[in-house]
């Protein structure tokens, strides 16, 4: 995954990203949230790749101010 992610920022020029309707359920310890994002790359060749969907985090809460992701699933569309 990390090999991929470098090669695709190696070749972008621009990521433009959008996040709307987000609802949340936090708790003491941690907590989930679910979003829609659009998601558009341009790379340096000019031609662009868009992506939209729907995401869901769980986070923990490890210390007082510290919010750790602990999973995240997507749903493109």
């Amino acid at each position: 995954y990390l090999a991929d992610l470098q090669n695709l920022f190696a070749k972008v020029s621009s990521i433009s990203y959008k996040i709307k309707d987000v609802k949340t359920e936090p708790s003491r310890e941690g907590g989930a949230a679910k979003y829609e994002y659009e998601l558009k790359v341009t790379f340096s060749d000019k031609s662009t790749r868009d992506e939209h969907g729907r995401a869901y985090l769980e986070f923990t809460r490890p210390q007082p101010h510290v919010w750790k992701i602990s999973a995240i699933r997507t749903v493109m569309n």
